[in-house]
């Protein structure tokens, strides 16, 4: 009955749309596919004008010469400080250096502002440790938003749900082989815009599904599993495209690709 009632001109489209993908998936393994690719890579890797940066988030924060026998920054303040950023901070050895433990690189980073402030102006007790950890926290997350608006504005795509934003800008503080994420995410969305201009795709649409590929890393300190299931679950939940949501999904072949992107 459907068929009867199909106008022939959609039931012809159909099946040459289903020809020509048979066609396509006899090829899949052709070398010449291959070496398209590569030549495509090349041309938006020769077109970018951005440059590698390393970077390495130290563990460690040098404190000083102990006083008298004493740490500059006591037990009791690094418990305070924890409290709040849910990092581990502990002394070594010498008590001239404290050790910052946890997966979270903005909690660190709130530590290490905290412990600077803390080294120019003592705090008189416990409470004032605690207020100005919350004023660093504060200030860093205010950055983490202003990162994240950032970034979608050089790239010159639509922002995103707020919680999205956040997680991008939360990536400047994450690095992986020693690679700043927030810079990654950018160079990549403007190599894959690139390389969607020459296959005659939406350049805004593989640019906004580069940026967001690896926000599910700016949440494995919380989450286990996959950066890129992670990642993908968010954009789903706050409202991604799917074609967004499974470009992020499969960019590591966790789940089958379902679009160009």
């Amino acid at each position: 009955l459907a068929a009867a009632t199909t106008p022939p001109v959609v039931l012809t489209t159909r099946a040459e749309a289903a020809a020509k993908l048979r066609a396509l998936e006899a090829t899949v393994n052709d070398p010449e596919h291959v070496r398209r690719a590569k030549r495509l890579m090349g041309i938006a890797v020769g077109r970018f004008e951005g440059h590698y940066l390393t970077e390495r988030h130290h563990s460690f924060v040098f404190l000083g010469e102990p006083r008298h026998g004493k740490p500059l920054v006591g037990e009791e303040a690094l418990a305070a400080i924890a409290g709040v950023t849910k990092v581990g901070l502990s002394l070594n050895d010498q008590q001239d250096s404290v050790r910052l433990e946890g997966q979270d690189g903005v909690g660190r980073e709130v530590a290490r502002r905290a412990l600077a402030r803390i080294l120019r102006r003592p705090p008189a007790n416990d409470a004032e440790v605690v207020a100005l950890t919350k004023d660093m926290q504060a200030q860093v997350d205010r950055e983490v938003m202003d990162l994240g608006r950032k970034a979608f504005s050089t790239l010159r795509v639509p922002k995103a749900h707020p919680e999205i934003v956040g997680l991008v800008g939360r990536l400047n503080w994450r690095t992986s082989y020693t690679q700043n994420q927030w810079k990654h995410a950018i160079e990549a969305a403007f190599l894959c815009g690139m390389m969607a201009e020459e296959l005659g795709l939406d350049v805004k649409v593989a640019r906004r599904a580069a940026l967001m590929h690896d926000i599910g890393k700016a949440l494995t300190h919380e989450l286990d599993g996959s950066h890129a299931v992670i990642g993908a679950d968010v954009a789903r939940r706050l409202g991604e495209a799917e074609v967004v949501a499974n470009a992020i999904g499969a960019h590591h072949t966790d789940e089958p690709f379902g679009s160009p992107y």
